[in-house]
């Protein structure tokens, strides 16, 4: 048997939730989870139950992975081969920036 182990907030999680998604919509959340750089089981929670806005950790690596996304975006932009979860992910990339901006600017 495994330790209990305890959230930030001293918690124990002991209930497991379970939902069906189609590949492409675990494609487009991996993608969003990716870019914020936080766990699977944090977004989703936060995305569902919390009332605040998500808490994007602004570092070098996330500068990165957000560039990196971007150029490979762009490259297939201008080959023609973006598809509707690629469509999802540059809403989702401006989202992140407008969010950034907004904290800068308070």
């Amino acid at each position: 048997m495994s330790a209990k182990s305890r959230d930030k907030h001293n918690r124990w999680r002991s209930l497991t939730v379970a939902f069906r998604i189609s590949p492409q919509e675990n494609e487009v959340l991996n993608r969003k989870i990716f870019l914020c750089g936080t766990t699977k089981q944090e977004y989703i929670i936060n995305r569902l139950i919390a009332d605040e806005p998500l808490q994007i950790v602004v570092n070098r690596m996330m500068i990165n992975r957000l560039s990196k996304r971007l150029d490979r975006l762009v490259n297939l932009l201008e080959n023609s081969q973006i598809i509707d979860c690629d469509i999802e992910e540059v809403k989702y990339i401006v989202k992140l920036l407008l969010d950034i901006k907004a904290r800068e600017e308070i």
